[in-house]
């Protein structure tokens, strides 16, 4: 088995393991918004929001967050900064994405927020604002984001 091969059976089966089943979801309604915390040390962030196919929210993000001893970023985060890091590209949820860039996953599939992102979603499901940060790797990582989802459609 090749090395890539490994890593994506390493993520995927880490993925499922480190998901968390949130109690209650609740639809925004067109218009509405919420704004919360999303550290760069908790792999998910459960925002109680159920998103339905074809929605469309406005993301915005602000404030920063670090990857060990690298410089504070913004959601926008940065592209990797050693061999160690480009190796493990592939346990990342995004892995052509920046590392510590805000994404976000809806029913299994990621997108990329940044600092700010309007997307309609192609999957339905929880709506989890998450680094992409290499799994296993969030416990060197510190700050927080403010992040504020709104539904425009």
């Amino acid at each position: 088995m090749t090395p890539y091969k490994i890593f994506i059976l390493l993520f995927i089966l880490c993925s499922s393991f480190f998901q968390r089943a949130v109690s209650q979801s609740a639809a925004l309604q067109k218009g509405d918004s919420i704004s919360i915390l999303t550290k760069a040390t908790k792999r998910f962030t459960q925002t109680g929001i159920k998103v339905i196919k074809g929605e469309t929210y406005q993301i915005t993000a602000v404030g920063k967050w670090q990857d060990a001893g690298f410089e504070p970023t913004d959601a926008a985060g940065f592209p990797s900064k050693n061999a160690a890091m480009r190796f493990a590209i592939y346990l990342k949820p995004m892995p052509k994405e920046n590392y510590l860039k805000l994404v976000a996953k809806v029913g299994g599939r990621h997108e990329a927020i940044g600092t700010e992102a309007k997307i309609r979603f192609k999957n339905s499901g929880k709506l989890i604002p998450q680094p992409n940060d290499a799994v296993f790797f969030f416990g060197n990582n510190s700050g927080t984001l403010t992040v504020t989802i709104k539904r425009v459609e």
